[in-house]
């Protein structure tokens, strides 16, 4: 993972003083413990099901990252600076807690890079590769981050057995980070937070479109070549280098075998690490589009901190969404609806080389409901789409496709912690969030905590 959010993070801290001086105080955390079949799985593969914990599902590292942004933004709504008596102090103070904050949300343990990793490391090991991820080395102001201690052979076994996993391992990273964003201005937009994520999620967004940019660039192919005199041993190499000259290599080549990549520099080992110099013409040109569309990220009101649109008395939001995916890429329009019902609608149109395809999703957030003694909150989604036949790039049949997903979380069980089970089921297909491509039945389970909304003064 290539980072460049220590160039962006100080100015985006500046923005901290200009948020409300009002915020909503509210806790919402989720503790996701299980994910059948991929803790299975992970067990097998790490050896006990303590040790598959640390390769979490991306259900899993995604309800991690964001209880834990919530955890600091909730800890710093509760800081007092009345008793700085000069205005300039207070908002250094101000500032300094936030950037402190962002450093710790960004390099350690639960954060915004780790999740970026995880993402990476759970199509790993749905895989049958294990790996290590560097931020539990604790890279603090890292420029790029790894995930290493990666097999070559396991690697060949993956790309010959999953190409479509194989693909869309590169791009999975950024994936997450979109994730978190929408997570995050869900908890503004529908539950009334109103803290400043959007200063942490527009930051998120500039330094992943500055990623899929920057892997066309000479400073990419310098970078390549210092890493690759560097790293003399395969468990130092990370598994692919820079992330979307990877992916566009192996979108174009999905059946090419991975030891075509060929011996590494030293001698030892595979040469992993795509440079823009191996791409062709057509490639990199195709990874510069998706640089461009990536600023489809940016058609977001709730990222500059524009959390409602108000028509005719009702809240509404939209977004715009640019993911790259096993066969291309998904550019998605969603409407946010918080009235009778909280639901989410989007359209998505999925691209690969030669097809443009349809598809529609409706999410229902958090609706509570009492039944009986029983009170609690019941929340779903249904998606459809026509997608490439074979989720590869070159298919030129299509196939339709669907998935369901239900969750249940039962109110009052030990007062504001609630315990909760996910279900989803799904036929083949490429979905934001969902590590599985093929079809199946897929379950979660855990506890979350909802603290009501107290207003205070900061």
């Amino acid at each position: 993972m290539k980072n460049f959010r220590t160039t962006t993070l100080l100015f985006f801290s500046l923005l901290c003083i200009t948020v409300s001086v009002k915020a909503q105080s509210a806790l919402n955390l989720n503790f996701q413990p299980y994910s059948w079949p991929y803790t299975n799985t992970a067990a097998e593969l790490y050896g006990t099901y303590i040790n598959s914990l640390q390769s979490p599902s991306m259900s899993q590292s995604l309800a991690t990252t964001t209880s834990l942004y919530n955890l600091a933004y909730y800890g710093m709504s509760k800081i007092k600076y009345d008793n700085i008596d000069n205005p300039y102090l207070q908002a250094l103070a101000q500032i300094g807690v936030f950037y402190a904050s962002e450093i710790a949300l960004t390099y350690l343990p639960g954060g915004s890079a780790w999740l970026h990793e995880e993402y990476h490391r759970s199509v790993l090991t749905n895989n049958h590769t294990a790996s290590y991820d560097q931020i539990y080395s604790f890279p603090i102001l890292a420029s790029v981050v790894s995930v290493d201690h990666v097999n070559d052979q396991d690697l060949i076994n993956f790309k010959a057995n999953n190409p479509q996993d194989f693909v869309r391992l590169h791009a999975a990273g950024i994936e997450g980070e979109y994730l978190l964003v929408r997570n995050l201005q869900k908890l503004n937009f529908f539950d009334k937070q109103k803290y400043g994520y959007f200063i942490s999620e527009l930051d998120m967004v500039i330094n992943n479109i500055a990623y899929v940019w920057f892997s066309h660039t000479q400073a990419a192919e310098e970078e390549t070549i210092k890493f690759n005199q560097e790293e003399t041993s395969i468990e130092q190499r990370d598994f692919t280098g820079f992330d979307f000259t990877a992916w566009v290599y192996d979108l174009y080549r999905p059946y090419e075998p991975y030891s075509a990549r060929g011996i590494h520099p030293t001698g030892t080992g595979i040469d992993r690490y795509i440079k823009p110099s191996d791409l062709t013409v057509q490639e990199l040109n195709y990874l510069k589009l998706q640089g461009y569309l990536q600023l489809t990220n940016l058609i977001n009101p709730m990222l500059f901190g524009i959390n409602e649109l108000k028509i005719k008395g009702k809240q509404y939001n939209f977004a715009l969404s640019h993911y790259l995916t096993s066969f291309g890429y998904d550019l998605s329009f969603s409407l946010f609806s918080n009235n009778k019902h909280k639901t989410i609608y989007t359209a998505h149109l999925y691209r690969n080389r030669k097809l443009y395809l349809p598809g529609i999703e409706a999410e229902l957030y958090r609706k509570t409901f009492t039944f009986g003694n029983m009170q609690g909150q019941i929340s779903g989604r249904i998606n459809l789409w026509l997608q490439p036949e074979n989720l590869i790039f070159y298919d030129t049949k299509y196939t339709p496709g669907s998935s369901v997903n239900f969750e249940l979380a039962i109110n009052k069980v030990f007062k504001q912690w609630k315990p909760y089970f996910s279900i989803s089921a799904k036929t083949k297909g490429w979905e934001a969030g969902s590590l599985y491509q093929t079809q199946g039945i897929f379950f979660n389970t855990g506890i979350k905590f909802q603290q009501s909304i107290v207003t205070i003064i900061l």
